[in-house]
């Protein structure tokens, strides 16, 4: 019970590596070598000459899931290269990180929350109040 606690410098925890300056790199450095590695696949599949229309499936299944699965600590621009070099193998346009990042965070969550009602702009603009206008958006 009482022994002590080890310090490291980098701790993996659910996909994530969380290291002791809080820095994502090493996070996004293993998410980018993954989708490079499904990048081969999907360049193997160009050459066998598959409809753009299955490569794009392929992209969205494999290589699209692994880029938004820390979608939320991404650097946004070391992503988007891999899109963008797949959008070279396949010959169509896929959907950005960034629209990625939108479409899947601001999901309805099935019911309209109730608004705050406020008394002045400056609560108004607030995060819960405007949280809560957020989610109800489309």
């Amino acid at each position: 019970m009482d022994s002590p606690v080890t310090i490291t410098d980098s701790f993996r925890f659910l996909g994530t590596t969380i290291t002791r300056d809080l820095k994502w790199e090493p996070t996004i450095s293993s998410l980018i070598k993954k989708a490079q590695q499904r990048m081969f696949f999907l360049r193997k599949l160009r050459k066998l000459n598959l409809p753009p229309r299955m490569l794009a499936q392929f992209y969205t299944a494999i290589i699209e899931s692994i880029l938004t699965s820390s979608i939320t600590v991404w650097d946004r621009l070391r992503l988007q290269r891999v899109v963008r070099a797949a959008e070279k193998v396949i010959g169509c346009r896929l959907p950005s990180i960034q629209d990625l990042y939108i479409s899947r965070t601001r999901r309805c969550a099935g019911r309209r929350l109730r608004s705050i009602r406020t008394r002045t702009s400056r609560y108004t603009n607030s995060f819960f109040p405007s949280a809560i206008r957020l989610l109800n958006t489309k």
